[in-house]
């Protein structure tokens, strides 16, 4: 299908960003998932990362459910909010935190992140194994750079160069688009108003997962019932005993994308990053 045909689809999924986020919300009031299951998570921390532009308050939600559950649950904690993939934001922000957070349990840390957060969760894994266990994203567009629709709404990315007056790095869009080597699940929905579903779908090893919930929002992912529970089971397996989630109604399983190519990988950044982003980095992936 030509991105023209689908264009009608996404500015109706966009429009129906916020009723669908309301609609979670109360969906997951109604549920009350945040009272099950408290004795799983034995204090183990996780860090929860928001999405661009936005800031601890919006995983509240989240962070909640998972302390519910008997994990410890953090979030930036210092007030910031996400930024972009440059060197500040990982090698210093969020080394920091992880190694903070390590120091604190003696332990390795999940990471479950928003959109953006998914995103540095995804590269912190594979910058600092050592301190993380498994990654969990919701609504976050891995593959972004390799799609030629760009994968997310026009004008995000001049949020990005706004709220970070530099490109991101080719290096950390590179490591996106490569198998994890941790356990880790990215949970999309093929009706996300921001950004498109299918540049959510990772490539893929033997503990990788990729669960679509249908009919979903963007917005939304961050407060929906089965988002929740998807979230709190991946969180439940010890890191060595990882397994799939099963399918159940209002999910759909998607098997996962192969790995490209270096080449591929550098060739596609170039374009991605020449088109959308100023300045242009002078070298590739």
């Amino acid at each position: 299908m030509s991105r023209t045909s689908e264009l009608p689809k996404h500015l109706f999924d966009t429009a129906m960003e916020f009723p669908r986020a309301a609609a979670a919300f109360f969906s997951l009031a109604a549920n009350n998932l945040t009272t099950r299951e408290k004795s799983i998570g034995k204090e183990r921390p996780v860090l929860v990362l928001p999405g661009i532009g936005t800031g601890d308050i919006t995983t509240i939600p989240l962070r909640h459910s998972i302390k519910a559950r008997g994990f410890s649950a953090y979030g930036w904690g210092d007030g910031g909010i996400s930024r972009g993939l440059t060197d500040k934001e990982i090698k210093t922000r969020l080394c920091n935190r992880l190694d903070g957070i390590t120091q604190k349990h003696g332990e390795k840390v999940s990471v479950v992140g928003w959109s953006l957060g998914g995103l540095l969760g995804n590269v912190a894994s594979q910058l600092y194994p050592y301190m993380v266990s498994r990654t969990i994203s919701l609504g976050s567009p891995h593959i972004v750079g390799m799609r030629p629709d760009d994968g997310v709404i026009p004008g995000l990315h001049r949020v990005y160069n706004w709220l970070n007056g530099e490109s991101p790095s080719p290096e950390y869009f590179a490591m996106l688009v490569q198998q994890s080597p941790v356990p880790t699940t990215s949970v999309f929905s093929l009706s996300d108003g921001v950004v498109n579903g299918h540049a959510c779908i990772r490539p893929g090893n033997h503990f990788t997962q990729n669960i679509e919930i249908l009919g979903a929002s963007h917005c939304g992912l961050g407060l929906h019932p089965l988002a929740f529970k998807i979230v709190a089971n991946r969180l439940s397996h010890a890191e060595e005993a990882w397994k799939p989630y099963k399918a159940e109604p209002g999910l759909r399983l998607h098997k996962d994308v192969p790995v490209p190519s270096r080449d591929e990988v550098g060739q596609a950044l170039r374009s991605y990053l020449e088109r959308n982003f100023s300045p242009t980095p002078l070298a590739a992936a």
